[in-house]
């Protein structure tokens, strides 16, 4: 499985994710596919890796935000994402919306997402929700989040950010670099799918899968 408190400063730069996808569609003179189209492409392959792993393996797109609960005055038992300066809230709506866990303090209290069809579980049951265990629940309504027991302090949400659109004159991305050539896998599918050429097209895709399922496993 992958290491998941690894931080990527090496890997493809875009540049090389560029010059091994023209290798790989046997275009060195972009007579078939513009450097902008292997870029689109290169964008979509991120966007299409990141959608198929785990959240909690993209450990380089995590990001933690301490969410203020008592901005109304007292201390409430839900936040948003995008709202008004004095709701607690958010700065911005998670990748996936996907959120990784919620704290409060160094680990006081530490919620853990339950479907709200399950709210009926937890009652009048050992699963409670407790101060004394340290151990709380947290469930989704649309954009809001409700946590349940009722925070005492600020509390850290903590949650994965939209991936850096992968840009030509960047050394490197964030992305793991293990991942870099599902990336240039998926990209290559995408230009020969769009050239209708499938085989080849069936090909890349099965190799940017192979790369995930080994990442993950």
């Amino acid at each position: 499985m992958a290491d998941e408190s690894s931080t990527n400063t090496i890997g493809l730069s875009p540049n090389e994710m560029i010059a091994e996808l023209k290798f790989r569609l046997e275009d060195p003179n972009q007579d078939i596919f513009s450097s902008a189209d292997m870029l689109k492409a290169l964008n979509d392959g991120l966007s299409r890796v990141c959608s198929i792993v785990p959240p909690n393996l993209l450990t380089e797109l995590t990001e933690d935000q301490i969410v203020n609960m008592d901005a109304t005055g007292s201390f409430i038992n839900n936040f948003i994402f995008e709202s008004a300066s004095t709701i607690p809230k958010l700065s911005a709506k998670p990748f996936r919306n996907a959120i990784l866990r919620i704290v409060q303090g160094n680990n006081d209290i530490v919620w853990h997402e339950i479907n709200v069809n399950d709210l009926e579980k937890i009652t009048n049951s050992f699963l409670s929700p407790s101060v004394t265990d340290k151990l709380g629940y947290y469930h989704r309504l649309g954009t809001k989040i409700f946590l349940d027991p009722t925070p005492t302090a600020d509390i850290t949400v903590f949650f994965l950010k939209e991936p850096a659109v992968i840009v030509a004159s960047d050394i490197t991305h964030e992305l793991n670099s293990a991942l870099h050539y599902a990336i240039v896998d998926f990209a290559e599918y995408i230009c020969w799918k769009s050239d209708n050429r499938m085989e080849r097209a069936n090909l890349a895709y099965s190799n940017g899968m192979d790369i995930i399922t080994a990442y993950i496993s």
